[in-house]
């Protein structure tokens, strides 16, 4: 089946997914979509991605249950951006420690090669 037909069933399927309580995971949306593969979660979030670039108001939740819905309140909404402005301040703390590391780990290895 091609990308966008399988796009099609997928907004379909999300659809039916309105609300919190409703959420369901990218490995269920593949096991119903019927795609395989180890990169069937990716292509999944991919899809996903377009559907929200073309105006769907999809969110996702890491709590049980764990998955992807449609907003049905700004609570919802309201929610899904703090878990993400969240991720953003994590990703950037990690960011700066990994390039900490790495200059710590060069300097490190230049001082023994010059010994």
């Amino acid at each position: 089946m091609p990308n966008k037909e399988i796009k099609t069933y997928l907004k379909g399927i999300l659809e039916h997914h309105k609300g919190r309580g409703m959420a369901i995971s990218a490995r269920e949306l593949a096991d119903v979509l019927a795609i395989k593969g180890s990169d069937a979660d990716r292509r999944i979030r991919l899809m996903i991605l377009e559907l929200i670039w073309e105006g769907l108001p999809v969110l996702a939740t890491p709590q049980e249950p764990a998955g992807f819905f449609l907003a049905d309140t700004w609570e919802e909404y309201h929610e899904y951006d703090r878990q993400m402005k969240s991720r953003i301040a994590e990703s950037a703390k990690r960011r700066v420690q990994v390039k900490k590391n790495v200059y710590a780990y060069f300097e490190g290895a230049t001082k023994v090669k010059l010994m």
